[in-house]
């Protein structure tokens, strides 16, 4: 019966969260969306371990799925196409000098192999966490590769949206700094 309502905490979580979504009041909706989905994964991470979150998560993302098909399917079609606007970057493409050349090669450095790098060592302080909360081996194998690519989706996404070098590099060291600590503190 557990494994039951928490699968369903997670699909209405979802629905929950895309009713919630565009809407101007629908930060209510959004917040107890993610409360859900994340409780629901909770229980059956702590019932069934690792087979426990991959059912929830698959359940999520069927739901999501259904969710955003019956939106493309129901939306209303454009009247006219609209215009492309050209966005101002953040780091300038046909730069004349070196420095130019220097800061595009530093936001990518940035942004690639150190938010991977940061992310590789949340991976690793969840891996840590876990073994240390007796989750056994290939429970805490599977967390922290579960975590690897999330981490570094949103540490990189984040890195992207700063225009200033000092605030990408304060992100990726607020992502590996802690982590580090944690675990090597704790291996």
């Amino acid at each position: 019966m557990t494994i039951g309502l928490a699968l369903i905490a997670a699909g209405t979580g979802v629905l929950l969260v895309r009713l919630g979504w565009g809407r101007e009041h629908g930060g209510a909706h959004i917040a107890i969306g993610w409360a859900s989905i994340a409780g629901g994964l909770i229980v059956l991470t702590a019932r069934d371990g690792a087979w426990g979150l991959a059912l929830g998560a698959s359940v999520a993302m069927l739901v999501a799925l259904g969710a955003l098909s019956h939106a493309a399917i129901t939306a209303p079609r454009p009247r006219k196409a609209m215009p492309v606007r050209d966005g101002v970057t953040t780091v300038a493409l046909h730069s004349e000098s070196w420095a130019g050349l220097g800061r595009r090669i530093l936001v990518f450095l940035l942004a690639v192999p150190g938010a991977a790098a940061a992310s590789m060592l949340v991976a690793l302080a969840v891996q840590t966490l876990a073994r240390a909360d007796g989750w056994g081996e290939a429970n805490a194998g599977v967390a922290g590769l579960a975590t690897f690519p999330v981490a570094w989706a949103v540490v990189t996404t984040l890195v992207m949206l700063k225009d200033r070098i000092m605030h990408m590099v304060r992100i990726v060291a607020f992502a590996a700094i802690p982590s580090a600590a944690l675990f090597w503190g704790m291996a």
